[in-house]
């Protein structure tokens, strides 16, 4: 891979990750309903105090799956993926409005 592709992939990360971190509005979403409305505000406070180390190695992986992948989507899955291990939960999804 060349060192153009790299950067990309980098600046790519970089920027999702801004979004992740600096975003103007985030909710987390209970798609299935039942969680407490205390696991809910937990999982809304894990979210806003995510670390980047822990973030980091996710959006690689989605990433190297699929290059095509645009920021916001990117920032929301590795969020979304996070935050369900933590909460032991997959019924978490974390949407990012950056408007």
């Amino acid at each position: 891979m060349g060192k153009k592709a790299i950067n990309k992939k980098e600046a790519l990360i970089d920027d999702a990750w801004d979004i992740t971190y600096d975003s103007i509005f985030c909710d987390v979403i209970d798609q299935s309903k039942e969680l407490t409305k205390e696991k809910l505000e937990e999982a809304r406070y894990k979210i806003r105090y995510i670390d980047k180390s822990d973030w980091l190695p996710i959006a690689q992986k989605l990433v190297n799956e699929n290059p095509f992948i645009k920021e916001i989507p990117l920032a929301e899955t590795a969020s979304s993926i996070f935050l369900n291990k933590q909460m032991t939960t997959s019924n978490l999804k974390v949407v990012f409005r950056t408007n």
